[in-house]
Order: structure tokens, then sequence, then C-alpha cells
């Protein structure tokens, strides 16, 4: 994570991710953009954002609203928040 990456910003519309060059946001898609050592970061459809990385140790961790890496378990999450969980997830199972 201290690493620095080409980070794609993810915008919510129409009730679907995309990527700032006009392609949808799909777990395919996003494997794809970590196999490419990049990351996304999801913004929110009324401000904030979330990211999610997992550390050396293999800890999942997230950023929300640009702030501080932290642990995944035990963070609260909104509900787009919670959206982007599971879309990141998906795109883990695809690596």
């Amino acid at each position: 994570m201290a690493e620095v990456l080409e980070v794609y910003p993810l915008v919510l519309r129409a009730g679907r991710w995309w990527f700032p060059f006009g392609r949808e946001a799909t777990a395919e898609a996003i494997a794809a953009v970590w196999r490419s050592d990049c990351q996304v970061v999801f913004l929110g459809p009324n401000g904030g954002s979330f990211a999610y990385d997992v550390d050396e140790a293999g800890q999942e961790m997230v950023r929300l609203d640009y702030g501080a890496w932290a642990p995944l378990e035990g963070t609260r999450l909104s509900p787009w928040q919670n959206e982007a969980l599971g879309l990141v997830l998906a795109a883990v199972e695809e690596l």
C-alpha cells in the first residue's frame, strides 16, 4: 500500500460503476486493472470515497473518504460502500 500506483476513479451512474474512460467497472475489468498494478477508488454518489487493498500481512484494508487505511474487519460501511465492497470481492475471485 505504500507504493504509488495509477488510480482509476470509479463513479456510480444508473446503478452501475464506471471507469473514467467509459467502460463499465465489472469484476473482470477491476481484476484486469489490478493485474496491471493499478488501483481503483470508488467515488460516492454524494461525496466520499472507498478504496480496498490487502497489506503485506494479508489483512484486508479499506480507506474511506480519503482517510487513513484501516482494517476492513470492524469498519462501518455505508450502503454504497457495501455495494462497492461486493464488487471488489467479486473482482478478487477473478484474480
